[in-house]
């Protein structure tokens, strides 16, 4: 049995004539990672909600079928306006347990680890109306999981960041997923910055679920225009399964290798002697330099000695 299960829901929002939902179908399990895309009006937002618990407690409306979720969620939203209350950093991050009456010692504890773990304890003093766009959303996000929830929704969290701040937030979403086991359903248009961390990708189309599985199997069936072309490059290169740069250099620094010139990885024997004299005492550096075509730097046998201590000196082998 998943932490999630919709069985055949289907919704429609107050005064409307048609359905945002259809008799859908969806099972998620304990510390997935799910990417939901879609065209604008596709469903994705509603089905957030759902999950998140808004609808139809929030938005009214008229549901059928059934949704069971075996804990509760925390939700975070495109605009982070819209969920700051308080007017202090710290006073943001503890408001859902003073709503939730946890006593002072804990409140404390569980207070300073988000704030460290969001990295937000430089500003933890600051008025909120003072802080940029992405640390308002890191706000927002860390009172959404201070409470302790395991199932994160988050609906289209980086739509108004600039790509530094987009990932700050997106790699600790990741951390917490990967690290700690929180489950992640995530809404976002920005496909090329988080299609490479999800484990299972969603795809809806007026209301329903047209695809349901796995990244590699989704760029095969909807290699379509949606996906941005790196995305699509990334998977349809053989044996080849980055989105990053880090994973990106490590793969064509290993191919690149197979075909590399002998004359570049040929080992340049270059002694470097180097006496410096201050009276009766001297310093030597004697060591080899390499060039190597899988490592930026190379040392082998470094021997120095400070030129006023000869006494202490430092061995590299």
């Amino acid at each position: 049995m998943g932490q999630i299960e919709i069985t055949d829901v289907s919704y429609s929002y107050p005064e409307s004539q048609s359905n945002a939902l259809s008799n859908m179908n969806l099972e998620i399990d304990e510390g997935e990672f799910v990417l939901v895309l879609g065209a604008s009006g596709s469903g994705k937002s509603t089905l957030a909600r759902l999950i998140g618990g808004l609808i139809p407690d929030f938005y009214g409306g008229t549901i059928s079928g059934k949704l069971k979720v075996s804990e509760r969620s925390s939700m975070l939203f495109q605009d982070p306006e819209k969920q700051l209350v308080m007017n202090r950093v710290e006073r943001e991050i503890a408001l859902p347990l003073e709503n939730r009456g946890v006593g002072e010692k804990e409140m404390i504890r569980r207070v300073s680890e988000a704030l460290s773990f969001m990295n937000l304890n430089e500003i933890k003093d600051r008025d909120v109306t003072t802080l940029s766009g992405g640390q308002k959303q890191k706000v927002a996000l860390g009172s959404t999981v201070v409470g302790g929830q395991r199932i994160i929704v988050l609906d289209e969290p980086i739509s108004q960041l600039d790509p530094v701040n987009a990932d700050e937030i997106l790699e600790i979403v990741n951390r917490l997923n990967r690290d700690h086991g929180y489950t992640v359903i995530l809404v976002e248009q920005r496909v090329d910055k988080c299609f490479h961390l999800a484990d299972r990708v969603i795809y809806m189309e007026s209301g329903s679920i047209t695809y349901n599985g796995s990244k590699n199997d989704f760029i095969d069936e909807k290699n379509s225009d949606f996906l941005p072309e790196v995305v699509r490059l990334s998977y349809e290169l053989p044996d080849a399964q980055f989105l990053n740069i880090k994973d990106g250099r490590a793969y064509l620094r290993k191919n690149n290798d197979k075909n590399i010139d002998e004359n570049i990885d040929k080992e340049i024997n270059t002694k470097i002697n180097i006496t410096m004299k201050s009276q009766s005492k001297t310093a030597h550096l004697n060591t080899s330099v390499y060039r190597s075509t899988d490592k930026s730097v190379s040392l082998s046998h470094v021997t120095f000695s400070y030129e006023k201590d000869l006494s202490y000196s430092i061995k590299l082998t």
